[in-house]
C-alpha cells in the first residue's frame, strides 16, 4: 500500500497552487486566506486593534436592515432581565454576575444593531415610528 503524501495547506503553498493552469482555488478559501493573512499584519503593526475594530464595523454595515433591527430589538428583553432578576430570592453576589451579563449583553446588542442599521437606517426607522 502506498501512502499519500499530506500536503502543507498554507496560504503560501495554495498561492503555488494558484499560480498554475491545472490547479485552481475557490474564490472563497482565496478570500479567507486574504483576511487571515490581513488579521495576522493587523496583530504585528501598532495600531493593529483599531484596523481590526474598523473591519468588524464594515462587516457589520454591510449585515441588513432587517437584521439590524432584530439585534437592536434583542436590546429590550436584555435590559428588562437585567433589572427583573433584582426581585428573585438568590444571594446579592448572583444578582450583581447576573445583572452585569445581561446589563452587557443588552449594550452589546444595543451598539451592534446601531451599527448595522447606521445613519439611514437609524433615520428610517424613526420615520417608521412616526407613522404609528
Amino acid at each position: 500500500m502506498s501512502r499519500r503524501r499530506r500536503h502543507n495547506h498554507s496560504p503560501l503553498y495554495l498561492r503555488k497552487l494558484n499560480s498554475g493552469p491545472r490547479h485552481t482555488i475557490s474564490a472563497s478559501a482565496l478570500s479567507f486566506f486574504k483576511m487571515e493573512k490581513q488579521q495576522l499584519d493587523n496583530r504585528q503593526q501598532p495600531g493593529g486593534a483599531k484596523k481590526a475594530l474598523e473591519a468588524v464595523k464594515q462587516w457589520l454595515s454591510r449585515l441588513s436592515f432587517r437584521t439590524g433591527v432584530i439585534v437592536l430589538s434583542l436590546c429590550v428583553p436584555c435590559y428588562i432581565f437585567s433589572f427583573a432578576q433584582m426581585a428573585l430570592p438568590i444571594s446579592a453576589k448572583a444578582k450583581g454576575i447576573l445583572w452585569v451579563v445581561f446589563f452587557g449583553l443588552a449594550k452589546t446588542f444595543q451598539y451592534g444593531g446601531l451599527t448595522i442599521l447606521g445613519v439611514e437606517g437609524w433615520k428610517r426607522l424613526k420615520a417608521r415610528f412616526k407613522r404609528q
